[in-house]
């Protein structure tokens, strides 16, 4: 305006506004693994459950699409596992302890423009580190593989040596969230990402998340 003291004062005005930013992103989640482990279950319907946190960092590409770097750590409790020999006594199968998860990833985040309701769709791709604790049986850490070629999540088979060793997997994601503006400054939001093995993207979740933020909002309001 010609005094200088325009403002915006729509309110609906797109939550990831007209001038470029980054965003961070520090946000506490729930985790599950959804992949049977050996000597524990043979179900992938039986879930491990932890908790954990994630950290985002969003910069924009292109209205209204965004690029997104992830890290993210959970820890799962699990308990002692124990099954009946062929003379009826029980005998451990596997370990108690925690098992660890990391992951990082590459993101494209589409962010919709639905004034202070801003939903968002993600697709990304990267490492993950899955750690359990120390193998009893055949398919677990430091332990032979199971049919002489497989191993549980987070391991690979050492063909020459016939051991399960620690190992990167690969995972893409796919993820939906939504955030709500609380001030002009400040948003709240909800998010769920699912993942799945690179190696065998058909078989889902494999691993997902919960995470519920608040970050600031990446727009600017101030006097123009």
């Amino acid at each position: 305006s010609p005094d200088g003291t325009r403002t915006y004062a729509n309110r609906h005005e797109p939550l990831w506004g007209h001038r470029d930013r980054v965003r961070l992103t520090l946000s506490p989640i729930f985790a599950s693994l959804r992949t049977p482990l050996a000597g524990r279950s043979d179900s992938p319907l039986d879930p491990h459950r932890g908790a954990g946190a994630q950290f985002d960092v969003d910069v924009p590409i292109w209205r209204p699409i965004w690029l997104r770097m992830s890290g993210a750590y959970s820890g799962h409790r699990l308990p002692a596992a124990s099954a009946r020999n062929e003379d009826g006594a029980f005998e451990p199968t596997a370990a108690a302890g925690t098992m660890h998860i990391g992951h990082a990833a590459a993101a494209l985040l589409y962010a919709m423009d639905r004034g202070r309701l801003q939903p968002m769709l993600e697709v990304g791709i990267g490492p993950m580190w899955a750690r359990t604790p120390k193998g009893i049986l055949d398919g677990q850490p430091g332990q032979a593989c199971l049919g002489g070629t497989i191993c549980e999540i987070g391991l690979s088979c050492d063909a020459e040596a016939n051991v399960c060793r620690p190992a990167t997997s690969f995972v893409v994601h796919g993820g939906v969230s939504l955030d709500v503006e609380v001030t002009r400054r400040t948003s709240v939001g909800l998010g769920l990402r699912y993942f799945a093995l690179l190696s065998n993207p058909q078989v889902y979740p494999v691993y997902l998340t919960c995470l519920l933020y608040t970050s600031p909002s990446p727009r600017d309001r101030q006097k123009s």
